[in-house]
């Protein structure tokens, strides 16, 4: 014979016109999210096989995948800074995208990418093979998913999205050339949407 303990849990929703965030709606909201993406790869059962990307938590790391275009799980993001935001993945992109081109130091050629900090472009270069650093990727999609600031996300406007929870984040203003913030209700929404503002000023600096 089994015992079940059911534990509700009150949600206290931000009044109109209340700039003060509910912790309890914050922490629930972490808490989702944390669930989310410990959730295992489920491309789910169709066959349209959209790229999209997921959280490993065995690699700790945000992954490319084919999405079956139905059904699966939340664990599935359409790009990898949204995966990466989501997830709080602690890597080095910044600084790998910061890096300069290196082709290497051996006798070999290689077809390869890097991010181009001037042109906000991902642009060929031929490797030799060994050394160089890390600012390297076999396709150009590798490349733009990783560091390549789509300008376009930016100028989107402050979009709230829809649920039940209110958390405070911050989007790139296009109007005052300013990182504010605004509450997201936990769903949906666009991608003009950040942790804090040091994320959101490094990801649209291009603009200001």
């Amino acid at each position: 014979m089994y015992t079940i303990y059911i534990i509700s849990i009150t949600l206290k929703r931000v009044g109109k016109g209340n700039k003060e965030i509910s912790s309890s709606t914050s922490s629930m909201l972490d808490l989702n999210i944390g669930l989310m993406c410990n959730l295992s790869l489920d491309a789910g059962p169709c066959d349209v096989n959209s790229v999209m990307f997921y959280y490993n938590s065995d690699t700790r790391t945000c992954e490319k995948f084919n999405y079956g275009g139905c059904l699966g799980n939340a664990n599935k993001f359409y790009d990898y800074r949204e995966c990466e935001a989501a997830c709080h993945v602690e890597d080095q992109s910044p600084e790998v995208c910061d890096q300069p081109r290196s082709i290497g130091d051996c006798p070999f050629k290689f077809n390869q990418y890097f991010y181009n900090q001037t042109t906000n472009e991902c642009e060929s270069f031929v490797y030799t093979g060994c050394y160089g650093n890390n600012n390297r990727f076999h396709d150009r999609d590798s490349c733009e998913d990783l560091c390549k600031i789509p300008e376009d996300d930016c100028k989107l406007p402050a979009d709230p999205g829809v649920g039940p929870y209110s958390a405070s984040f911050y989007y790139y203003n296009i109007q005052t050339g300013s990182c504010e913030t605004f509450l997201y209700k936990g769903s949906f929404g666009n991608k003009n949407r950040f942790y804090d503002k040091e994320e959101c000023e490094e990801y649209c600096k291009q603009l200001a």
